[in-house]
């Protein structure tokens, strides 16, 4: 006999890490990545304009993410008062005011602050990285196209990933000689 025994069991190990692989990526994902929409830590901007200039530039993807507390100096993306969860997010500095009064906010690239306070609960989050010219990359995501490829990608995987492999010896059977 050959070493052939060992191989189904590689493809299973291999299998079972791909799958362990999937499920830490996917529960990481759910746990510090999830976006604020999903009830998650995390808010996810698309710069436009240049307003926030020369620290980021239009299309640029800025993650954020709650906190306890938000200090003068702090980037943060915000809901403009009276727009409610569903109005466009702003993204500016924090120059001035407190959580109990409201924070004054304001372009890097203005000359005056912003005309509106933000209280803390129309923050979404204060900036911990930013992707210069990521926005592009969400724009190509959201593309229906590619959308439904990587759902059926994705279908296509779990489905044939989780059903157990079949093989069968395509060998041709050993004829008897009469």
């Amino acid at each position: 006999m050959s070493g052939n025994t060992s191989e189904p069991a590689r493809g299973r190990v291999r299998r079972h890490l791909a799958r362990l692989l999937v499920l830490t990526a996917v529960t990481a994902w759910v746990v510090v990545l999830r976006p604020v929409s999903l009830g998650g830590p995390a808010g996810y901007v698309v710069v436009a304009g240049q307003s926030m200039q020369p620290a980021l530039y239009a299309d640029a993807l800025v993650l954020t993410m709650r906190a306890e507390t938000y200090l003068l100096g702090d980037i943060v993306a915000f809901h403009v008062s009276g727009g409610g969860p569903s109005a466009p997010l702003v993204i500016h500095r924090i120059v001035d005011g407190s959580a109990k009064g409201g924070f004054r906010t304001q372009g890097d690239n203005m000359a005056l602050p912003d005309p509106w306070l933000v209280l803390p609960e129309q923050i979404v989050g204060r900036q911990v990285a930013a992707i210069a010219g990521g926005g592009g990359l969400i724009a190509l995501v959201r593309a229906p196209i590619v959308l439904a490829s990587l759902a059926a990608g994705a279908s296509t995987y779990l489905v044939l990933g989780w059903l157990p492999a079949r093989r069968q010896d395509l060998r041709p059977a050993a004829s008897s000689g009469s």
